[in-house]
C-alpha cells in the first residue's frame, strides 16, 4: 500500500490501527509466555476484556 496517495485522515487511522495491532500482538504475546509458564496473570492488565 503506497502510504503517500493516503489523505491525512486516512494516514492518521492507518497509524492508530498498527498501534492497536501492536498492542494486541503485545497483549496475546504476554499471554502466551505467561501460560507457558503456568503461572496465574496476577497483573490486572493480563486480564482479557469481554
Amino acid at each position: 500500500m503506497a502510504l503517500n496517495v493516503l489523505t491525512a485522515p486516512q494516514r492518521r487511522l492507518t497509524g492508530l490501527l498498527v498501534k492497536l495491532a501492536r498492542i494486541e500482538f503485545a497483549h496475546h504475546l504476554k499471554q502466551l509466555i505467561f501460560s507457558n509458564m503456568h503461572q496465574p496473570a496476577l497483573d490486572p492488565l493480563m486480564t482479557p476484556i469481554s
